[in-house]
Formats: C-alpha cells, structure tokens, sequence
C-alpha cells in the first residue's frame, strides 16, 4: 500500500515510479504517484482532497512520511502536486512528486539492544533485515572511570583514548557522523570509521580499559533498503 502521513492511496487505481536521482550534491529517490481517487458523492471527494493535501503539508514539514512498502519510509519535500477533478463525477485524477531526502528507504522498526560491559568488552549479535548497510547509534553510561574505548563492527574500528568518569554518557551516531559526551560535541583523537550494519548477521564488540569499568551499552538501528 502507498501512503503520505495517514492518507492510502487507492490499490487499483494508482501507479507508482522511482527513479535515483543526484539533487544539490546528494543522491535521492524521486517518486511520483499517479491516482485516480473516486467517492460515492462529490462532498466525500473533496474530503479526500482535503485530507491528501493536509498530509503532503505535513511531509513537507516532516511531521509525516511516504511509504511505498510496507514497513518502510522515506522522509523527503513534495516537487508538486497536482488535482485534477472531474467537472461531472465523484472523481479525480492526482499526481504527487516527491524528492526524498536521501535513496534509503528505512524500516519502522527501531531495533535497540542493551548490554552491561563485563571483563571489559560488551559483544552484541545484531541483524540487519535490509539489502543496505544500517547505520549505528550507540550510547555508553559510564558508571565508572574509563581511559579508553574501542568498537568494532565486522572489520570497521572506531577508537576513543579520551578518558571518561563516573556519571558521564557518550553518543555516537554513524548517520550524523557526530560523537557526543553529555550532548556536547566532543572534539578527540577519533577515526572515522564510525559502525555500520552490512545486510544479514553482524558483529558488534565494544572494548572497554581498564577492563574493571562498568558501562551501560546501548546499540539502536533500522533495517536499510536501497
């Protein structure tokens, strides 16, 4: 089922088109949506009109999303929409084209995974539903000191050798490209290869020193599909 925010479009009557395109130096999604919307009256037509139209308002100012499968979104901005009723009948034919924010389509489900490091290291099973890489937001609660940190996702290694004390929290997000302790950004010695999901099973281990810390260990992701 296609749908923009709380509106369906008709199954039967309604076709679809994507195409990938490059917009202001970024790879996207452009889709357009052709439909035919009938009612049994002309008053519950203009219903439905109104009621497309308050939700590709509400895509525009991200309050809503697209779908074209089930289970999956898009976050992106209307090109134009275009409503074309009939002067006789309860009909109207829609077009909508839209330019999505990036070419990844997302799974609604937001997978979290929670583990307490012990022996200094936190190992994570983790399962990427998608055909894409999945990118990672993790969150560390230091209960205690810790000197240094490192994870590993299949073969990728993002390495901190800041030290932390008790109470603080860090959050690090692979699609942002940002490391934040205390919500702050934080500027460290880090590479670059923030953790990525590949498709099917992953590995996700976090190294802690001294090996006697305590920290709470979060991991939360979407399924990817491009």
């Amino acid at each position: 089922m296609i749908a923009i925010g709380n509106f369906s479009f008709p199954e039967n009557t309604t076709s679809l088109q994507t195409a990938v395109i490059e917009a202001k130096s970024k790879v996207r999604r452009e889709i357009r949506i052709q439909s035919l919307l009938r009612k049994e009256n002309r008053e519950a037509l203009q219903a439905d009109l109104a009621e497309l139209q308050a939700n590709v308002e509400a895509f525009d100012r991200r309050e809503a999303d697209l779908s074209i499968h089930p289970g999956r979104y898009f976050y992106g901005r209307r090109r134009s929409l275009q409503i074309a009723p009939s002067p006789c009948d309860a009909l109207a034919f829609a077009e909508l084209l839209v330019l999505t924010d990036d070419r990844y389509e997302r799974g609604r489900i937001l997978h979290s995974h929670n583990l307490d490091a012990y022996w200094g290291r936190a190992d994570f099973a983790l399962f990427n539903l998608g055909n894409w890489i999945s990118p990672l937001k993790m969150a560390l609660v230091f209960e205690s000191e810790v000197s240094s940190l490192q994870i590993t996702a299949n073969e990728s290694v993002f390495s901190l050798t800041n030290s932390f004390v008790a109470g603080q929290s860090l959050v690090i997000d692979s699609e942002t490209r940002q490391t934040l302790l205390d919500g702050e950004t934080l500027h460290a010695a880090a590479d670059q290869n923030y953790p990525f999901l590949a498709p099917g099973s992953n590995h996700l281990l976090i190294r802690i020193e001294p090996t006697s810390a305590k920290v709470h260990c979060s991991a939360q992701y979407r399924d990817v599909w491009v």
